[in-house]
């Protein structure tokens, strides 16, 4: 079936309002400095500098696939919520070490380690619940810093009014001030070389826990014990 979920809780004007303000500004600004570079190497091959109309192609070659890239994000967050089949029992446990050897493959490194302790099960669906735990993993596990292996410890509760998964990491949290910054579209705050998306995943974590009728949002936010989210599934 076509259609967006019956217990989206999100408000859609304001959802029109960050997707319109996302190709206002963030998807400008590349497409402006793939111009600009353009400009650069058409001067310097005119001047017969080949070697630095080159690294200035190079650098319009990778604002390409930049844009690309956030304008292929934009268009999965737009489409969140389409062509879901019914809700059903879903385990979070299984979801997370599948998700976790996902993490690993695509950003590259040797270990995420990965815990889940109490009650597995939720409510949802499969396909956009696993979309939200691989955002959660990969999240902490750009953010953790280079030289250090990903912690992120998963506890889920069942309780009269639904689910709830906390998620800890042993990052650095997110920099004072940012914590709801850090669920817009295309922020990243302070990520190191790991980091190769456009900056989404917190974003489209928080809209898929809102598809479910639920909530994502932060707990804790410290320097030394890193970030805390929750993710609240109603019952249905």
């Amino acid at each position: 079936m076509d259609q967006h979920f019956k217990y989206d809780r999100a408000d859609f004007t304001q959802l029109l309002a960050r997707t319109a303000s996302a190709l206002a500004h963030d998807i400008r600004a590349p497409l402006r400095h793939t111009g600009q570079f353009l400009e650069f190497y058409e001067r310097d091959l005119a001047a017969g500098n080949a070697e630095s109309a080159a690294e200035h192609l190079l650098i319009v070659k990778e604002s390409i696939n930049h844009t690309y890239s956030m304008i292929d994000s934009l268009i999965h967050f737009a489409r969140a919520g389409r062509s879901l089949s019914e809700p059903e029992p879903v385990d979070l446990r299984k979801l997370m070490t599948t998700t976790a050897d996902r993490v690993r493959l695509a950003l590259d490194i040797e270990k995420v380690d990965v815990s889940f302790e109490g009650d597995e099960i939720a409510h949802g669906h499969v396909g956009p619940l696993m979309e939200l735990v691989y955002q959660l993993i990969e999240n902490s596990a750009v953010y953790v810093g280079p030289d250090i292996s990903p912690e992120i410890a998963f506890k889920g509760t069942q309780t009269d009014e639904g689910y709830e998964l906390v998620v800890s990491d042993n990052g650095p949290g997110i920099k004072e001030g940012y914590e709801e910054i850090a669920f817009d579209l295309f922020q990243k705050v302070e990520a190191d070389s790991r980091s190769t998306g456009p900056g989404m995943g917190l974003a489209l974590a928080r809209r898929i826990a809102e598809l479910h009728g639920g909530s994502l949002d932060i707990v804790t936010n410290s320097t030394d014990d890193g970030l805390t989210l929750r993710l609240f599934l109603p019952a249905q």
